[in-house]
């Protein structure tokens, strides 16, 4: 199935695209870059939800991944090697700062949000790939 918008062209590409090309690229730095924010800023500055801390660094690592996974579908293992580092250095930097405290479960939480988000990824790139006819 196709979608069928009208575009404007230039040279044969699609503007529509590039503009869903830039975006899918851009949300996981965003993302990143929220996620670093409420790591290492000072604990009062931290966003709070109702759900558990370990929750919400499983899911906020899971997001990333996903995001990370889909903007680089390519390159998957290197993904999950980065984020694994990502991780490890946001939880080391918690260190750092006197009012955070850094630990081997926040860490482990991380790393598998990251891998399931991956996961998931992975798995709705390679359903997609079956559902699209190969040019």
């Amino acid at each position: 199935m196709t979608d069928k918008i009208a575009v404007a062209k230039f040279d044969g590409v699609s503007y529509i695209n590039i503009m869903r090309v830039t975006i899918v690229k851009f949300l996981p730095w965003a993302v990143l870059l929220l996620i670093a924010l409420a790591t290492l800023s000072p604990i009062q500055l931290r966003p709070h939800s109702p759900a558990p801390p370990q929750l919400e660094r499983f899911a906020s690592f899971a997001l990333l991944g996903a995001s990370f996974a889909l903007a680089y579908r390519r390159q998957l293992l290197l993904v999950l090697i980065s984020l694994s580092a990502t991780a490890f250095a946001l939880e080391a930097a918690q260190r750092l700062t006197p009012d955070r405290h850094w630990g081997v479960s926040d860490l482990l939480a991380k790393l598998a949000g990251a891998a399931v988000g991956v996961t998931i990824a992975w798995a709705i790139i390679k359903t997609r790939d079956m559902v699209r006819p190969q040019h």
